[in-house]
């Protein structure tokens, strides 16, 4: 939850106005990951799981292990990406003077976020769902329940 909260501050000094009077509220940024975690999940399993299904010769398309590296490799990307966006927010923010005030909005649309909110999405998507499936295909039945609560406990 730290990542979220980090940026749900930062959103907090963007302006957040999709159009001249409606404005969203910087929480409400999530939706951006989950809009992308429910669209790559569909994505992937109607189209992508027949297409690589007959590629790789395995019934999900992908091994759980591979969906789990893709899953770190973008969340990884995403944060490269959060990076650079924070690098340029705070240009911009010494650049019109805000360097000491914290609560200062900065004329930067909080729309750079979404990017990175779809790749979370996106990586959230590959790597619990390919957990959840190694946790229920390659482990011991005794053990896939346990590991399963665990990952629910984390989360």
């Amino acid at each position: 939850m730290g990542v979220f909260s980090f940026s749900m501050l930062q959103t907090k000094t963007m302006d957040r106005h999709m159009f001249p009077h409606f404005e969203i509220p910087a929480a409400s940024f999530t939706m951006f990951l989950l809009i992308a975690l429910t669209i790559w999940i569909i994505f992937y399993d109607r189209i992508l799981v027949p297409l690589l299904s007959k590629y790789t010769g395995q019934p999900r398309g992908l091994s759980p292990v591979t969906r789990m590296r893709i899953g770190l490799i973008v969340s990884c990307m995403s944060m490269a990406l959060s990076a650079i966006t924070e690098r340029i927010r705070q240009q911009k923010a010494i650049e019109e003077g805000h360097e000491g005030d914290p609560n200062a909005l900065v004329d930067m649309s909080a729309m750079w976020f979404v990017p990175q909110y779809a790749l979370l999405g996106m990586a959230e998507a590959a790597h619990t769902v390919g957990q959840i499936e190694f946790f229920y295909s390659l482990l011991p039945k005794s053990m896939s329940s346990f590991a399963s609560a665990m990952h629910t406990v984390i989360f």
